[in-house]
């Protein structure tokens, strides 16, 4: 099943499954998603499932951005991230591809709380939510290929963690709702990321 993930400012605000074929964002109550934005249009945008699935803007003041980019119709896969005003939307398509993919980890799966953790992910969405996977690499790379990347690195004052550019896409991965960039940053127990739609937790102890 599809669906999207809302987030704003960086944080999840609704997960909405897309049962209709022809769902309607936009900023007044009568569309099938709802947006409280002032920046959003009254009907922004219109997705459809069938034959494919796509997204239109309808003439919209601000735009619609696909993966960072100024649309009209374009069609959707499986963690394209959609713009509209502050919100974000994260296409999923549970069918083509799940997190457990999107999330590129190879470490065994181990408990939260673990004395012998020193570095870990927990997936926070997706069919794998609450699997904490242990960093063992010095360098751990997450994402999708082709589309989102960023690479957790070990280092022996703790782990930092920077974006990977692909090509010429935007970087839309975050840390605790802020953008990343090519430059690493700290990592702190606690701290959110955002990569390819899905959500991850960092969290670091020591044994």
């Amino acid at each position: 099943m599809a669906k999207l993930i809302i987030t704003l400012n960086g944080l999840p605000v609704k997960e909405y499954p897309l049962q209709l074929a022809r769902i309607t964002i936009g900023r007044n109550s009568d569309n099938d998603i709802a947006l409280d934005d002032e920046t959003v249009s009254g009907e922004h945008a219109v997705i459809q499932l069938k034959p494919e699935p796509s997204i239109t803007d309808l003439d919209s003041t601000n735009g619609t951005q696909l993966n960072g980019n100024n649309i009209g119709k374009e069609p959707l896969t499986h963690g394209d991230i959609i713009k509209i005003g502050s919100h974000q939307l994260t296409f999923i398509d549970e069918q083509a591809q799940d997190f457990e993919s999107t999330v590129i980890l190879d470490s065994p799966v181990v408990m939260e709380g673990e004395g012998n953790i020193q570095g870990a992910i927990k997936l926070l969405n997706g069919t794998k939510a609450g699997e904490v996977r242990k960093i063992e690499k010095d360098r751990t790379t997450l994402g999708r290929p082709g589309v989102q990347a960023a690479v957790i690195i070990r280092q022996a004052g703790g782990f930092t963690l920077m974006a990977v550019a692909i090509g010429k896409g935007e970087i839309t991965s975050q840390l605790n709702g802020k953008t990343l960039t090519t430059e690493e940053r700290q990592l702190y127990d606690g701290d959110l990321i955002e990569i390819a739609g899905a959500q991850l937790q960092f969290i670091s102890q020591t044994g």
